[in-house]
């Protein structure tokens, strides 16, 4: 008598098992009350993990969606490469203009002709989401918020974010400022991979300036999911978006999201995709990121 007769229930075993991984693979990311999370017509996310430049889910990612803030990681990682090349310090003020002083909120209020320091203004960036200190920024990298932008989608050209336009250093509606999931995952890798030192702000909680204490819009970084960065953004055409890199027993995924109803459902959509691909980082077939996702120094 063979195997199979001996032991059917191995063969049950299995199939089971079989289709547990199919199931799983394909189908557990996507919340059965999807609807209840997401604007359908905004909505793109993708899941990587980014020591492999593995994606892990991808739906609508390469669909074009407004950046809205998610457009400051940009701006961001040009200041980082400003620090590392020693083109500016931490310490380095930065002079505002009437032109960045009069941006829409999100905004700390910073007057014509303050200085503010470098350290100031990315701390602003990151917890407040300051439209006006992400200008006062690019006009004193390159003099002018248009020069700014066009460094701006040069190096989005350069990393490989070939779907990616931007036309503002803050993300405040403009028309054809475009990017899609996949673009910003293509962003948030190299941040993490290329400044490691720099990386670790993003999880700054609370900002005080002026004497005004800011929270940090990311409030994934108040709970105990992982969470340590990065950027969240908002406008009526993009719905809330979200990327955010997070870490669990060694292991590190990045997920981003267009296109949420409220904050709230959008970090519950969030916490979703977390916890799936955690649970199924080591057991779903892997479909390798571009090249351009890996960091050649």
């Amino acid at each position: 008598m063979d195997a199979t007769r001996r032991h059917p229930s191995r063969v049950v075993d299995v199939v089971m098992k079989f289709f547990s991984v199919i199931f799983i693979s394909f189908f557990c990311f996507v919340p059965p009350s999807f609807a209840k999370y997401m604007y359908k017509s905004k909505y793109a996310a993708i899941v990587v993990r980014p020591r492999t430049n593995t994606i892990l889910y991808a739906r609508n990612a390469r669909v074009k969606r407004y950046p809205a803030s998610l457009t400051k990681i940009m701006t961001l990682y040009l200041v980082f490469k400003s620090l590392r090349s020693g083109l500016w310090k931490m310490s380095t003020p930065l002079t505002v203009s009437r032109h960045a002083s009069v941006q829409e909120p999100s905004k700390i209020g910073v007057r014509v002709g303050e200085k503010i320091s470098v350290r100031t203004a990315i701390r602003a960036i990151i917890v407040h989401s300051a439209n006006d200190v992400a200008v006062a920024v690019a006009e004193n990298m390159y003099g002018s918020e248009a020069n700014f932008v066009a460094h701006m989608n040069a190096m989005a050209s350069r990393i490989g974010m070939h779907s990616t336009v931007f036309k503002n250093a803050s993300g405040l509606p403009s028309y054809g400022q475009v990017t899609t999931a996949y673009d910003m995952a293509v962003l948030a890798t190299r941040i993490y991979k290329e400044f490691p030192q720099y990386y670790s702000l993003f999880k700054t909680r609370y900002f005080a300036f002026d004497g005004v204490r800011y929270m940090s819009h990311n409030r994934l970084l108040f709970q105990k999911n992982g969470v340590d960065g990065i950027k969240t953004g908002y406008i009526r055409l993009s719905g809330f978006n979200s990327v955010i890199s997070a870490k669990r027993h060694g292991k590190r995924i990045i997920c981003v999201v267009f296109g949420g109803i409220s904050w709230r459902l959008r970090d519950r959509y969030m916490n979703l995709l977390l916890e799936k691909g955690f649970r199924v980082i080591n057991d779903m077939q892997r479909r390798p990121m571009d090249p351009k996702m890996i960091v050649r120094r």
